[in-house]
């Protein structure tokens, strides 16, 4: 663009030196000559300048192809990209995505204290995170962490599992309750932003788990909560009674696992969108009573679920109904949900019938479809890595307390 601009300038500076030539044959042009006698190094001018102009953007092109060194990168521009890395793991992580956002903010304030600086400035890396399993209740660990994300709305993950009751060391007992005191005094604190929670817990933390169930959220709209099945495969549920918080207004998704009965009739929200049931014998009426007050659910999910009927049969009033997913039912708890759920409106199904029994679903599913393991802050995988519960919190606590210490990790990316 740049020559075709200069080649028109000089096509009129042609222009203008023809008809000085004819005033020149007349013997009156020496006057007018003399007033442009600057037009040809005006001429060489624009031609250099025509050609520098080239070699720039012929060097121009070259760079937008380059890869810049990270650690040249602005902070803005690493502000962006940590953002863009948060949201394509939130995208691809499955049913509980906050565990896989928040290991990945975690790793990048890790790398160098500039990337610490920059991630810890970025309220939004922060808004999905996993509270540690193992937290000494006076270092205020927990809150600063929730405090990250500002005032944004924020969801919390707690991973109270992996340790077998008849396992426990002296003394697990005031430990839970320690771990419950370091948590649940910064839960509450930011309460009033709590979109979502889930929350896994063994039988040593039931008391735990519960108190934090019952923490007021009025703007929680996403809620997951079971009891830890084993890792061999055995299905144990938490028998105690349940009930569920009245003031969440705005729930749209509930996930349950492995619990007790009793905590379906609790259960009085009316604006559900998405139902998750797992390892649990619940009543059809009781199931029925949750599907008939949210009459807006698109999508149930039961596995590894004993349904009794009632009698004599009722049908379900599910008109909003679109995806239903059923893995793992025995033969008599299919035919009372086939005899329960008109299924010709529902656009999608995935029913799978294991005739031998649960189990040998639940191994195959179980992993993909409740990834509980996250243990963002220890870097190790799952329950299935191995090493004892105890070695991975303390690999948890050593990692927590390096995100206030600079003197750990280098000054920048290199």
């Amino acid at each position: 663009m740049a020559v075709t601009a200069i080649r028109a300038v000089l096509e009129r500076l042609d222009a203008v030196q023809r008809p000085l030539d004819a005033l020149d044959a007349l013997s009156i042009g020496p006057s007018v000559r003399a007033c442009t006698r600057h037009v040809e190094s005006v001429q060489d001018t624009l031609t250099n300048t025509a050609h520098g102009l080239d070699a720039i953007l012929a060097r121009t092109r070259g760079w937008r192809n380059m890869l810049a060194q990270v650690n040249r990168l602005s902070d803005e521009l690493l502000a962006c990209i940590f953002l863009l890395v948060c949201d394509d793991a939130r995208e691809h992580a499955g049913p509980w995505p906050g565990c896989a956002v928040a290991r990945v903010s975690v790793h990048l304030a890790h790398v160098c204290s500039r990337w610490r600086s920059v991630a810890f400035r970025g309220a939004a890396l922060w808004t999905d995170v996993q509270l540690p399993q193992t937290v000494d209740s006076s270092s205020g660990d927990c809150d600063r962490l929730l405090a990250l994300s500002s005032d944004l709305p924020c969801s919390v993950s707690i991973a109270w599992r992996d340790i077998a009751a008849s396992n426990l060391p002296a003394g697990t007992s005031s430990r839970a309750i320690e771990y419950a005191d370091a948590i649940l005094p910064a839960l509450q604190a930011h309460a009033e932003r709590l979109t979502g929670l889930s929350v896994v817990f063994d039988e040593s933390y039931s008391d735990a788990a519960l108190k934090v169930l019952a923490t007021t959220a009025p703007r929680l709209s996403r809620l997951c909560f079971g009891h830890h099945i084993p890792g061999d495969g055995g299905r144990t549920v938490f028998t105690s009674p349940l009930i569920l918080p009245l003031d969440m207004p705005v729930l749209s998704h509930l996930s349950l696992n492995a619990l007790d009965s009793s905590i379906l009739p609790s259960f009085r929200g009316t604006c559900l969108h998405e139902l998750c049931l797992g390892d649990m014998d619940i009543q059809g009426s009781d199931l029925e009573g949750v599907l008939t007050r949210n009459t807006t659910l698109r999508s149930l999910s039961l596995r590894n679920i004993g349904l009794r009927g009632t009698s004599p049969p009722t049908r379900w009033a599910v008109p909003e109904l679109q995806s239903l997913v059923v893995t793992g039912m025995s033969s008599d708890s299919l035919t009372v949900l086939r005899r329960s759920i008109a299924l010709s409106h529902i656009a999608s199904i995935d029913m799978t019938y294991d005739p031998i029994g649960a189990l040998i679903g639940y191994h195959n599913t179980r992993r993909v479809d409740f990834p509980w393991a996250a243990y963002l802050l220890s870097g190790i995988g799952d329950v299935h890595t191995p090493g004892s519960a105890e070695a991975r919190g303390k690999k948890q606590l050593e990692v927590l307390k390096k995100l206030t210490n600079d003197s750990e990790i280098p000054d920048d990316y290199d």
